[in-house]
């Protein structure tokens, strides 16, 4: 999270963008998975207000065109953000088991350290 929060802040990595796309994946941990409520997605984060929340089969959509594919998941949100600073876009995703998170993260890694635009 303080990755999360320094990206935001400005703190950013070696490629910059307009528009950061945050993948939270590593949410889908076991103690998620199970919780009836969304994600603590707040409505300012460094002085960029929340926008948009996308919750259930709206953010499964966004999350599998994101993707290109539809990706084995649960549940979704995402979270658009807005600000005099930029803004910014938050991705949760939430897969059955926690070893199939694991693997959905390693895969996410791997493809990202592979694109140029990441």
């Amino acid at each position: 999270m303080k990755h999360l929060i320094g990206m935001l802040k400005g703190h950013r990595p070696p490629i910059t963008a307009v528009v950061y796309r945050l993948a939270l994946v590593g949410f889908v941990l076991a103690a998620v998975a199970h919780a009836a409520t969304p994600p603590p997605l707040d409505p300012v984060i460094v002085g960029l207000h929340r926008v948009r929340l996308l919750s259930g089969t709206k953010a499964i959509e966004a999350i599998n065109k994101l993707h290109g594919m539809s990706i084995d998941i649960v549940k979704g949100f995402v979270a658009d953000y807005k600000g005099p600073g930029g803004k910014a876009t938050i991705w949760v995703s939430q897969a059955e088991s926690q070893s199939l998170a694991q693997r959905q993260v390693e895969k996410m890694i791997a493809k990202m350290k592979k694109n140029k635009r990441s």
